[in-house]
């Protein structure tokens, strides 16, 4: 329904509003709605590529869901799409291994500081 009639509301706000505190209970929720999300538009025709796509980002607006697999139907019908994803896979993955290097980096030089500071 959320979808169908493109409502403005979006998950959290409907979880807080069913007075629903535990995280533990939020995420499993989200995660069954997503995946019986998941199922229905594969049963309506989206490909698994482009459901993984809009929903591996957990939009929060249901609504936004036909948009948005409107848009990565558009992209992956243009002839440079693949060449994009490809060099977006690539950035990703540099910046999987940059990141982490520099968070253990910052981590290093904190715990040194604080070791001369005691």
């Amino acid at each position: 329904m959320l979808i169908e009639r493109d409502l403005s509301l979006d998950l959290m706000w409907l979880f807080q509003a069913a007075n629903l505190a535990d995280d533990k209970v939020i995420g499993q929720l989200a995660e069954f709605i997503y995946e019986r999300l998941a199922g229905s538009l594969r049963e309506q025709g989206y490909s698994a590529h482009e459901v993984d796509a809009v929903l591996g980002l957990a939009p929060q607006r249901l609504g936004d869901i036909p948009k948005r697999l409107a848009a990565v139907r558009a992209f992956a019908a243009l002839p440079e799409a693949a060449s994009l994803a490809a060099a977006n896979k690539r950035v990703g993955n540099i910046l999987k291994k940059v990141v982490p290097a520099r968070r253990r980096r910052s981590m290093h030089r904190c715990s040194k500081s604080r070791r001369k500071s005691h």
